[in-house]
Order: structure tokens, then C-alpha cells, then sequence
């Protein structure tokens, strides 16, 4: 698809999309990245590696102090979803001088959690909105802002992503610390699960069913209804990366004691993690973990791995988080090289 320069970035002095959304134009030739210094969002030509040119400077809408600028592009049209100030944003990248469009303000007492999805035709966000102790699932129309159908969960609630295969599904996550959260992974359905269902049971499947498997990190998949999904090495076996079909018995795609964010190629056919600390490091979760992680590709009919790149991270946005290419070939990941210098990578993926 493209070359990166001989350090691997493609930019520097910016971050890529969080792992369960998307960063990408159809087509994939431009990409989405947030600014490390500055509350804006930035778009690079993927395939020149093009110093990345203003899209949307964050500060002229509003204040948040302390927040991310996280974002999701359809995958299907170039209309980006984001969360800035109390507002839910879209931007149409068709035009050659987006201007922000705000589809729906937070009610009075309420606010949105940082990271929302857009459908792949850009119709439909899912945004959770958060009141108090309260958390509520939102299905909101892109373009006038109307709630369709709101559903109310139970606890602290994140991590909302539309399911590309199948976008009737929406996924979240129980978000809390792993060792005392046995249903990370959810699903809401209008007609099989319309008040949600959990979908990973991590008691059953570990090897020890007092204590649950320690889930965290999930990406639902493009070819099929259903999320790739970690099991911390910090937990009981069966540790690694899962499959978790709708409708189908989870599998563990391949074992790893410091697997930590993950992501799929559209097809299915590989899986791509970080690591908490290097993936050859003796021990497993964060055990001498330091600040080095491993960028490592996965086939998911043999559990085969490549380790195909070395980083470091810092707290967000630097946490790797590795994504593939549209085109499956490459991996895009936030890199912290050696001098120091941040920005966003690019690699050739294993074949």
C-alpha cells in the first residue's frame, strides 16, 4: 500500500485511532490522527507521509479540559463521528474545508463518554451517555441528532463500536479492573438482545472457574457478527487472544502471557496485539514490563505469531495500539523510538 521512511513513521508529534475504531478514508490512501500538543485533529496522505494537515482545531468549539480528542470514520463514506465539550461532532472529509457539525448536545446534568461509533454508511452513532452513576446506550441519527432507541446499562459502561459485520449489533464494554470483572464483553441487539447480553463468559472458560479469565480490550470483527477480544496475562490460563462469535462458542485464537490491545484485518484471516513489555520477555502480564512493548501479528487459523516490530509507550493517547490497513497489508501503531520521538508508524504485516 505505501512505504514508510526507514524509522517507520509515517508523522511525527501525533497518535492514531483508539484500536476498536477506525482512523482510515475508504479506500485507505488518507488517514485521521489527533495532535499530541494540541486539542485538533489532523489528515495524512498514508502513501507520501506528508507532514499531516489541519482538519479540525478543537479549541474554537469549546473547552475540556483533561479530555482526548478520540474519533471513528465510517468505513463506508468520509464522515467522521467525535465527542469535543459536551457535543457530539461529525465532519464530512469530502469537503476541502470541513466544517464541524454538531449532531447532538449532552443533556443538562449528562455528559458523553470520550469514544463513540459511527456506522459503516455513516447513518447512526452510538454514544453512551453518562449521568451520574447512570450509563445509557444511545442509537442517535447522524444527521438530525434524534435519539432511535436508548438502552440502560448496568455499571460503568465504555468502549462502544457499532459491529461492522452486522451494524443491528452494538457492543460495549463492563469497563473496571479486570481481576473483578467476569463480563467485560456485551451486546445490544433491537430484536435478540434489545436490554443487552453478555457474550464472553470468562468464568466457564477459564482453566480455573473460580477465577474468572481477566477479559479487556475488544474489537468487533468486519467479517462476521462478533469481537477478538484479550485475556490478560496478569489472569488464569487460557490467556491470549479470543474469538467471540455472536451466536457461536468462543475459541482461543492463540496463547500469550502479555497481550494487551488487539485488532483485526477486515477479512479475518490475522489478528494484530501489543504487548506489555516485549513478547519474548520471560513472565507474563506486566512483569518487568518497563515501558517496551511488541507489536506482534497473529494468523487465526494456526495461532501463529510474527513479532513484527519494537516500540515503547507512555500513557495515552501512546499506547500502541495497532491496527491494520484497509487492504490488510500493513500495520499502523502509535512509536516511541528509541530517541525519544513520538508520532505514528507504519510496517509491513506478516504474510
Amino acid at each position: 500500500m505505501t512505504a514508510a521512511s526507514k524509522e517507520g513513521f509515517v508523522a511525527l508529534g501525533v497518535y492514531g485511532a483508539y484500536p476498536h475504531t477506525n482512523g482510515f478514508l475508504p479506500g485507505g490512501e488518507r488517514m485521521v490522527v489527533g495532535s499530541a500538543g494540541l486539542d485538533a485533529l489532523l489528515i495524512v496522505d498514508v502513501a507520501i507521509g506528508a507532514t499531516p494537515r489541519p482538519l479540525l482545531e478543537l479549541a474554537e468549539i469549546g473547552s475540556a479540559p483533561g479530555a482526548i480528542p478520540w474519533f471513528d470514520v465510517a468505513l463506508e463514506v468520509p464522515l467522521l463521528a467525535t465527542v469535543w465539550a459536551g457535543r457530539i461532532l461529525t465532519l464530512d472529509l469530502s469537503d476541502a474545508a470541513p466544517r464541524p457539525r454538531a449532531v447532538r448536545t449532552a443533556a443538562e446534568g449528562a455528559a458523553f463518554d470520550g469514544l463513540v461509533s459511527i456506522s459503516p454508511d455513516g447513518s447512526r452513532i452510538a454514544a453512551i451517555e453518562v449521568r451520574g452513576d447512570s450509563r445509557t446506550l444511545l442509537s442517535i441519527d447522524a444527521r438530525s441528532g434524534s435519539v432511535e432507541s436508548s438502552t440502560a446499562l448496568h455499571g460503568e459502561a465504555n468502549h462502544v463500536q457499532i459491529s461492522p459485520a452486522d451494524p443491528a449489533w452494538v457492543g460495549f464494554a463492563h469497563e473496571g479492573p479486570a481481576a473483578s470483572i467476569p463480563d467485560r464483553m456485551w451486546g445490544v441487539h433491537p430484536r435478540l438482545a434489545p436490554q443487552g447480553i453478555s457474550l464472553f463468559d470468562q468464568r466457564a472458560l477459564s482453566a480455573d472457574h473460580d477465577d474468572p479469565l481477566q477479559a479487556g480490550h475488544e474489537r468487533w470483527m468486519f467479517h462476521r457478527p462478533g469481537a477478538i477480544i484479550v485475556a490478560y496475562g496478569e489472569g488464569p490460563a487460557p490467556r491470549g487472544v479470543w474469538e467471540v462469535p455472536v451466536g457461536a462458542e468462543a475459541r482461543l485464537i492463540s496463547a500469550g502471557d502479555r497481550d494487551w490491545h488487539c485488532g483485526i484485518s477486515r477479512d479475518g484471516t490475522r489478528v494484530v496485539v501489543d504487548t506489555t513489555g516485549p513478547a519474548a520477555a520471560p513472565g507474563r502480564g506486566w512483569a518487568d514490563a518497563g515501558d517496551r512493548s511488541s507489536i506482534v501479528v497473529i494468523d487465526t487459523a494456526t495461532g501463529a505469531r510474527t513479532v513484527i516490530a519494537e516500540t515503547r509507550f507512555a500513557p495515552h493517547p501512546f499506547h500502541p495500539h495497532p491496527a491494520f490497513t484497509p487492504d490488510g497489508a500493513q500495520i499502523v501503531h502509535n512509536h516511541i523510538d528509541p530517541q525519544g520521538r513520538r508520532g505514528v508508524a507504519l510496517r509491513e504485516a506478516a504474510q
